[in-house]
């Protein structure tokens, strides 16, 4: 933080005004109570400039502080609303790589599992001679396809043995075996 007022100038005004206000006690205040109220008015007619001079600087000081505590203010505000701006910028970058991920997850999740019900949907409607489910998980999704694939292979022998003894059973019946 910028230093408001240089050490010499504040060194300076306090020797001034401490030869002011010696100056005031001994040629006014002095003076007065030693009963000659005319000089103690000419003396004090003549610290008049030093005391207008001192009035003035500061005045001049407190002006120029103000400015400079202003300025440090509207500073402060700016570099807040670059942080504020920044912050909010993460943020949304935060916000938008996470719904990527998530739906990149969901998506990994979902693609797996949509897979098994079209083959379910395939099996329900009597197509038992599709390629096997190929999933490489090894979560539940992956022994889902498994036991799909084992299931398709189970109902396609099933289908075969019903069939072969159906027709062992209709050669008996025309006692052709």
């Amino acid at each position: 933080m910028a230093q408001l007022i240089p050490g010499e100038e504040i060194d300076q005004n306090v020797q001034t005004h401490d030869d002011w206000t010696q100056q005031m006690l001994t040629k006014v205040f002095d003076v007065y109570a030693a009963g000659d109220p005319a000089l103690a008015e000419a003396n004090l007619g003549e610290l008049a400039p030093t005391t207008t001079a001192l009035l003035n600087e500061l005045s001049d000081r407190a002006v120029a502080r103000e400015q400079q505590i202003n300025q440090m203010r509207s500073d402060m505000i700016a570099s807040g609303q670059q942080s504020m701006i920044f912050d909010l910028i993460i943020s949304v970058i935060v916000i938008v790589i996470s719904i990527v991920i998530a739906l990149v997850t969901a998506r990994s999740i979902a693609k797996p599992i949509n897979k098994v019900v079209d083959k379910v949907a395939l099996i329900t409607n009597g197509e038992l001679h599709t390629a096997p489910l190929n999933i490489q998980a090894a979560d539940e999704t992956g022994k889902l396809a498994s036991s799909i694939n084992e299931m398709e292979t189970s109902l396609r022998q099933i289908i075969t043995n019903i069939s072969d003894a159906s027709y062992q059973l209709t050669l008996k019946q025309q006692g052709i075996v």
